[in-house]
């Protein structure tokens, strides 16, 4: 299996003064974009839902799960 991956959204400023900046964040590292608005939330959370699944794309099978045909 590949690595885990784990989002969370939060506001990346250590002073909160606007309301609704967000950004998503990965334990493996990643992180999406600043997001602002009305709509930061969602967004963040779509940024973060894109990330897994173009992760998920790009990750090799598991060696053990290969059956051989003959």
């Amino acid at each position: 299996m590949g690595a885990e991956h784990t989002i969370v959204v939060r506001d990346p400023r250590a002073c909160s003064v606007e309301p609704r900046v967000l950004v998503a964040t990965c334990s493996c590292g990643w992180s999406g974009p600043i997001r602002t608005g009305r709509n930061a939330q969602s967004m963040a959370r779509t940024d973060g839902v894109h990330h897994i699944e173009r992760t998920e794309e790009h990750t090799p099978p598991p060696q053990g799960d290969q059956q051989s045909v003959g």
